[in-house]
């Protein structure tokens, strides 16, 4: 196997007494690094290192010397490979001044003279959210003037090295998040691995310490997860309302700023229209008038998630399902909704729709009324293309399963409001559907799917007696 040395080798005066030799990490994890300084006055190996160390500081030094160094790559096959510079890089000339008593033995002091901070002891990193790890270490009693802190991600590289600076030297935390992050440094993402360099420091120079490597959690599932033509999303402060209204041949996106006194409502914003043509996958005969609309904000892996929206549009062609997005970009859409190359048709009022906690991505899970049953859609967020998948025709209630008089079969359903439940281990789904019997009464029934599937629907019981008399549709 070929494996790589470090590159480049850089070299940098710190003061008169001290350099700092940084390189690159190879991307083939050797197991341990070797400094080695070439002049003067012979070469020797200075420092062994961890492989994950990308810095060393050599101290002691000779006033206005100029100095040379190597770094090799050490592999548990036993292969060594050195790196050097590139233009010189790997040579640095110490500033003129006052050489410590002693000075000119490098690597670990000059004799009585003035060295560097003392390190930090028990460095640790703990990635306390999807985006928020926190530090913390503990400082030995001799003085040190400040304490920085870098901090680089996967592949271990200079490239992503970033470094804050200024945090006094008494400090024993940090946090690496949005709530105290440094300015113009970007906060942890989620399922990213990072490590971070405790660097304690005074005029003569540091001694760096690693933490452990740390890998930040998923960006948990929205807590705005619901259906409905509302919700509270995650835009400002203290997350804004978001509301879709179907008007007729459009639909109408309104907002309600949550962080200005008086609570304003802004609005509305019109959806694209629906691209005109024949009858066919994206493409919608005009006019179209919409019925309802069910909106969403995913759990995007970065700021507030995007808004999605499932909306019901009657054409000449039938009535369809429509989708739409909005990032920052604004409003995509309309798109037909297909799901494994059928179109979702035939809704009799509005769907629920959620995104849930099935799958890496986490799932968007629809339940559509269609005259007299309810079909389940599902998206997976996993795959490329985010493919719609289905139906899965929810179980009719079995004649007699419901009281009498208040079930008669058939059962026409409409509305549908959809949650998924966080009691018990299986993560069920539970759906709420409005329906109407043949006796004309207005009912509400209940789905739950486990494990197991779809069960058979139930009445929703209140201190004992049916939900019933539920207003009709407009």
């Amino acid at each position: 196997m070929s494996h790589q040395a470090p590159f480049p080798v850089v070299a940098t005066a710190l003061s008169p007494s001290a350099v700092r030799i940084t390189w690159g990490i190879p991307e083939d994890q050797p197991a341990t690094v070797q400094v080695r300084r070439d002049s003067p006055p012979t070469a020797r190996i200075i420092a062994e290192l961890d492989a994950t160390q990308y810095e060393y500081d050599e101290v002691g030094l000779q006033a206005d010397t100029l100095y040379s160094y190597s770094v090799s790559a050490v592999y548990p096959d036993g292969d060594i490979l050195w790196g050097s510079g590139q233009g010189g890089s790997n040579t640095a000339r110490t500033l003129p001044g006052p050489t410590p008593p002693g000075g000119g033995g490098g690597g670990g002091g000059g004799g009585g003279g003035p060295t560097p901070a003392e390190p930090v002891t028990n460095a640790v990193a703990v990635a306390s959210s999807w985006n928020h790890v926190h530090l913390s270490w503990e400082n030995p009693s001799s003085g040190a003037s400040s304490i920085e802190i870098w901090r680089w991600n996967e592949p271990w590289s200079l490239a992503s090295e970033q470094k804050w600076y200024g945090l006094p030297a008494a400090a024993t935390t940090f946090d690496d998040g949005p709530e105290q992050g440094p300015d113009g440094q970007p906060t942890p993402v989620p399922r990213t691995s990072y490590m971070y360099k405790v660097n304690r420091t005074n005029p003569v120079g540091s001694q760096p310490v690693n933490t452990n490597q740390v890998t930040t959690p998923g960006k948990p599932l929205a807590p705005w997860r619901h259906s409905g033509a509302a919700l509270q999303g995650g835009f400002g402060h203290w997350g804004n309302y978001e509301m879709v209204l179907p008007v007729g041949d459009h639909l109408a996106h309104y907002w309600r700023d949550n962080d200005t006194p008086g609570l304003p409502w802004h609005g509305p914003t019109e959806l694209p229209p629906p691209p005109h043509g024949p009858q066919g996958p994206g493409r919608f005969v005009l006019p179209v008038t919409f019925s309802a609309a069910a909106v969403l904000q995913d759990n995007a892996d970065a700021g507030p998630g995007n808004l999605a929206v499932v909306a019901v549009a009657a054409t000449a062609g039938g009535t369809y399902l429509t989708g739409y997005s909005r990032d920052d970009a604004g409003w995509h859409g309309p798109t037909q909704l297909l799901a494994d190359g059928q179109g979702i048709a035939d809704a009799t009022g509005c769907p629920g729709f959620i995104q849930g906690t099935f799958g890496n991505h986490g799932n968007y899970e629809l339940v559509v009324p269609v005259g007299d049953h309810l079909a389940h859609y599902w998206r997976d967020n996993d795959s490329p293309g985010q493919p719609w998948h289905g139906p899965t025709e929810l179980p009719a209630p079995a004649p007699g399963s419901l009281r009498p008089g208040l079930a008669e079969l058939p059962i026409t359903f409409r509305d549908v409001s959809l949650i998924q439940t966080n009691l018990g281990d299986n993560q069920a789904l539970d759906v709420m559907a409005c329906a109407q019997n043949t006796a004309g009464d207005q009912i509400l029934l209940r789905y739950t799917r486990d494990t197991a599937g779809w069960g058979l629907p139930h009445l929703v019981i209140a201190d004992g007696t049916p939900i019933t008399g539920l207003s009709e549709p407009g």
